[in-house]
């Protein structure tokens, strides 16, 4: 099948960018607050507002809004981007860190230890790729946006997938 058609089903069959439909609060917030913020919420729709990459926009939100500090970034494909902001991260794995989020590339093996409550991990990739790799399955909540899902480890939430879309 041809990857607009998949891209177009994909994006038929999200959730809203509203949110309506998703019963996790934790969801209906990210995707309320941090992918779809409103310009009325004020410093999380402003702080990015002018990049253009709505991926890189959708991690620095992130990263924002969760005070997000110890990152480990396991691809080349945001390094120049995060160094132009500032921001401080790991392109090789600490043993004694504790990362509260990473971002890879699909095919990228992450040490089990780095996978703990809290940590967000973004996976890169097309849907079928990212959806591979096995630290998904040991996940709580899988946010599915077609070229990336990402993967929440939080003990007080339950094990749900969702589709979304920027």
């Amino acid at each position: 099948m041809d990857k607009r058609i998949k891209r177009l089903l994909h994006k038929l069959t999200a959730y809203s960018k509203k949110g309506y439909g998703i019963h996790s609060p934790f969801v209906f917030n990210f995707q309320r607050k941090i992918v779809h913020p409103q310009p009325h919420l004020g410093d999380i729709y402003l702080e990015y507002a002018a990049e253009k990459d709505k991926q890189l926009k959708l991690l620095l939100r992130i990263k924002s809004y969760y005070k997000l500090e110890n990152l480990l970034l396991l691809t080349k494909q945001y390094q120049k981007e995060f160094e132009a902001y500032k921001i401080n991260y790991d392109a090789v794995p600490q043993k004694k860190t504790q990362y509260n989020f990473i971002i890879a590339d699909a095919d990228q093996k992450i040490a089990k230890h780095f996978l703990k409550h809290g940590t967000f991990t973004v996976l890169l990739g097309e849907n079928k790729k990212w959806m591979q790799n096995n630290v998904c399955k040991g996940c709580q909540v899988v946010l599915d946006f077609y070229s990336f899902g990402i993967c929440i480890f939080n003990n007080g939430l339950s094990a749900e997938k969702f589709k979304l879309y920027l």
